[in-house]
């Protein structure tokens, strides 16, 4: 996925991927926001990630192990999904999911669910410490009693579901 950066843009050992969804600490998006102006001779991060698939997923964490946050420990070439422990990318960043998704079909696209579906997804997602789930499509036909008929829930519907659930 990343066979399009060059490495006198990057260096190899500097291009993570990870989930599209992050979460960034203040101090963290702050040091991203500034650094065409610290690193990179000036240039902005994207234009080395523009003709790469999955620049989406690759963007925030290699913008922090270019700014040293985000680090391999010992030896790693490579850090992912096998990679044992929250502490194997560095003293600050707290590896794990924060989206809940299904990719046990083997396809391009995870499983896609439906407004029936999303107190059962809700469940499993907060079982495994995730804060989001996708992917959601909008519902064809006839909605349950109550829905808004779009396929929609409301953050109250979700925060209810959620609080119902518990620390599980």
């Amino acid at each position: 996925q990343w066979d399009e950066i060059r490495p006198t843009d990057i260096p190899q050992n500097l291009i993570w991927k990870a989930d599209q969804w992050i979460v960034l600490t203040r101090s963290h998006g702050e040091a991203v926001t500034s650094m065409p102006s610290k690193y990179l001779n000036g240039r902005y991060l994207w234009t080395a990630l523009r003709n790469c698939r999955a620049s989406d997923e690759m963007y925030f964490p290699t913008a922090l192990s270019i700014l040293g946050i985000l680090q391999r420990g010992g030896n790693d070439k490579e850090v992912d999904d096998s990679s044992k422990g929250e502490s194997c990318a560095g003293k600050e960043i707290r590896r794990r999911k924060i989206t809940y998704c299904d990719w046990s079909m083997g396809a391009k696209n995870p499983v896609a669910y439906t407004l029936k579906d999303w107190k059962e997804v809700a469940e499993k997602a907060r079982n495994e410490g995730c804060l989001f789930a996708r992917k959601f499509v909008p519902q064809r036909g006839k909605m349950k009693s109550g829905s808004t008929g779009n396929g929609i829930i409301s953050a109250r519907e979700w925060v209810d579901t959620i609080v119902g659930i518990g620390g599980k």
